[in-house]
């Protein structure tokens, strides 16, 4: 746990661990969702995101929320400006991954995050690290990012491992009720 957030700039008691990216990126959207969306019923992400995060993006559009998916331009690059319009008072969370993990193209985050916490600062805002784990440098706070997912097995760890940097203050709604461990989450 140290070495993980140490490795995001992170605590230790800020990471929690995860049967793998979808889990965390499952547990960071829905469980946003959750507890944020009852008033708040818009989440912008990409078009080009993981399945995962597409899913539950999906699963969250059939139960009413407003999904916003902004689309890169011919280039394959996101436009912040554009990504960052998006977001509006009735926004309560954001996703968008740090590298695609089909084009290898590295996202905004940095900037976009950064937009939109200068508007909206209680907007959660949620990045799927997993390509760009300990091979493009960042750290959560420089993101300004809320909830981060990471995988083991990108980094040569095993399959069936993934950890969810939460940040001290963002509360989630858990996945799976009845445990202990990860402290309920």
């Amino acid at each position: 746990r140290k070495e993980i957030a140490g490795a995001l700039g992170a605590q230790a008691d800020e990471i929690l661990f995860t049967s793998g990216a979808t889990e965390s990126n499952n547990m960071a959207i829905l469980g946003t969702a959750a507890l944020y969306g009852k008033r708040k019923r818009r989440i912008v992400t990409t078009t080009v995101e993981h399945a995962c995060v597409k899913g539950a993006c999906d699963a969250l559009e059939a139960q009413g929320y407003e999904v916003i998916r902004i689309a890169p331009n011919a280039d394959g690059n996101i436009d912040s400006a554009e990504f960052a319009a998006a977001v509006d008072e009735n926004t309560c969370l954001v996703s968008m991954m740090l590298v695609n993990n089909e084009t290898g193209h590295i996202l905004p985050v940095k900037e976009t995050f950064s937009m939109i916490k200068k508007r909206f600062p209680l907007v959660i805002c949620h990045t799927d690290a997993v390509q760009g784990f300990l091979k493009v440098p960042f750290r959560v706070t420089d993101l300004q990012a809320d909830l981060l997912t990471v995988s083991g097995h990108k980094v040569h760890a095993a399959k069936g491992i993934g950890a969810l940097y939460h940040k001290k203050g963002v509360r989630l709604s858990p996945l799976l009720h009845g445990g202990e461990q990860e402290g309920g989450n």
